[in-house]
C-alpha cells in the first residue's frame, strides 16, 4: 500500500479557476527521524517555517484549488530542486554529478536544510543517502507532481494557469506588508503583477516588488 501523502489538497481537486495556490512552507510536522537527527531543539527550527500561513490561505481561499505541506521544510524543501543536495550534510550527494552549487545550498539551505542563522549547523550526524532519496520520493515528488497536475488540468479548461507560491517572512524594518516576487519578470508576466499590486493598495496595504524576495521560477 502507497504511503498516504504529506500534503492536503483544498478545494476542488479538479481546478474551476486558473488560479492554483501552493503552500510548500507551512509545514509543522516534526517526523521523530528528524527529531532523533537534531542536534538544536526543534524549536530552533522554527524560523525555516513560514508559520500559519496555512492558516492565512485558508481564510482567504474562494473556489481555487490549494495544496499545502504538513511536513515541516526542515525534513524537506519543496522549494528546491531535487539536484540542490548539499554534500555538507547529505551522504548521497556527488559533487561531480550535481554540477555548480546554487547559492541557497552553498548557504545551508538546501534541499534538505543545513544551518539557520540563529543557530548554526541543526544535525548532529550526516544524512545517508537512502534517507535523502526516501524523502525526495515520499514527499518532494508527489507535491510537484500534484501540483503540475492542477496547473496542467486549470490551463487545459482555461488556456492559462496562474501559480501563486504563498509565504510569509519577518517584519521587515520598511514597514513592507505584502512582498510580490516575479523574479523580476522571469516567472509572472506584467499583467498578473501589476493586477495583484493594485489589489493590495485597494486593502490599504504596502506592497514592495520583488524586495526584498524576489521568489524563484517553477
Amino acid at each position: 500500500m502507497a504511503p498516504s501523502p504529506s500534503f492536503d489538497i483544498h478545494g476542488p481537486s479538479t481546478p474551476v479557476s486558473p488560479v492554483i495556490l501552493s503552500v510548500p512552507h507551512g509545514g509543522r510536522d516534526y517526523p521523530l527521524a528528524l527529531r532523533a537527527a537534531l542536534r538544536v531543539p526543534v524549536e530552533a527550527l522554527l524560523p525555516l517555517e513560514d508559520r500559519h500561513v496555512d492558516t492565512l490561505a485558508l481564510q482567504a481561499l474562494g473556489g481555487e484549488t490549494m495544496l499545502v505541506q504538513r511536513r515541516a521544510r526542515a525534513w524537506i524543501d519543496l522549494n528546491r530542486a531535487e539536484n540542490e543536495r548539499d554534500p555538507h550534510i547529505d551522504g548521497g550527494a556527488d559533487r561531480r554529478s550535481l554540477g555548480l552549487q546554487s547559492a541557497k545550498v552553498r548557504g545551508g539551505i538546501g534541499l534538505i536544510p543545513r544551518r539557520i542563522a540563529s543557530a548554526g549547523e541543526i544535525w548532529r550526524r550526516k544524512l545517508d543517502g537512502e534517507e535523502v532519496m526516501a524523502r525526495i520520493a515520499q514527499d518532494h515528488r508527489p507535491y510537484h507532481a500534484a501540483l503540475a497536475a492542477a496547473l496542467s488540468a486549470a490551463r487545459a479548461r482555461f488556456g492559462v494557469a496562474v501559480l501563486l507560491d504563498v509565504h510569509s517572512m519577518p517584519s521587515l524594518a520598511s514597514g513592507t506588508q505584502i512582498v510580490l516576487g516575479d523574479r523580476f519578470s522571469r516567472s509572472a508576466g506584467g499583467r498578473f503583477v501589476h493586477r495583484l499590486e493594485a489589489e493590495v493598495y485597494a486593502a490599504g496595504l504596502s506592497c514592495a516588488i520583488n524586495t526584498p524576495y524576489a521568489g524563484g521560477i517553477s
